[in-house]
């Protein structure tokens, strides 16, 4: 239910400020025999998605809200409070704006995996389908568009998953150039 919560919570801040976004995320997911271990998110190509009204200058006010609500800010800890550590990177990458996460986390619970019981597989849930991702591939078995759950076996340790989110169109702005004027 707090999980939900966290969720509904990150699509209305998100749904406000729609214009930010990202082309791909990856997950990655290596885990120890206890249940902990770490999870890495890779943003590639994050961007700014104008509207019809906006120019294209206005799309500094989209890299200053990423700053301040996810670099600096604490979305990502309300999207996982039980987790140990969250560290954060922006970098460029192939000429576009990239960034990485990696959250430590004691349980799989703390990061949305699931397990039914010790001898059920692994599942994740694409609760972040809310953010209109799009399955692209994983290590593991997906149930489809119907049931947009990953399912890995329980004895598998690394896991992985690649998802799409949005495509960039004429109406979008790099936020490279930001990045790099700030590490001036």
């Amino acid at each position: 239910m707090k999980k939900t919560i966290v969720c509904l919570l990150v699509l209305f801040v998100f749904g406000l400020t729609s214009c930010l976004t990202v082309e791909k995320k990856s997950y990655t997911i290596k885990l120890e025999k206890d249940g902990s271990g770490v999870l890495t998110i890779d943003y590639y190509n994050i961007f700014a998605e104008l509207s019809e009204d906006e120019k294209p200058e206005d799309a500094k006010q989209y890299f200053d809200e990423l700053m301040k609500d996810y670099f600096n800010g604490e979305i990502l800890t309300k999207l996982y409070p039980n987790v140990k550590t969250i560290k954060k990177e922006l970098f460029e990458k192939d000429g576009k704006l990239c960034g990485r996460v990696i959250i430590d986390f004691g349980k799989i619970s703390d990061i949305g995996l699931y397990q039914q019981t010790k001898k059920s597989d692994l599942m994740f849930a694409l609760c972040s389908s809310m953010f209109s991702e799009t399955y692209l591939a994983s290590n593991g078995m997906y149930g489809g568009e119907s049931m947009p759950v990953v399912f890995w076996n329980k004895k598998e340790k690394n896991l992985q998953l690649d998802t799409s989110l949005t495509e960039p169109t004429d109406k979008s702005v790099s936020l490279l150039n930001y990045y790099l004027d700030s590490k001036k």
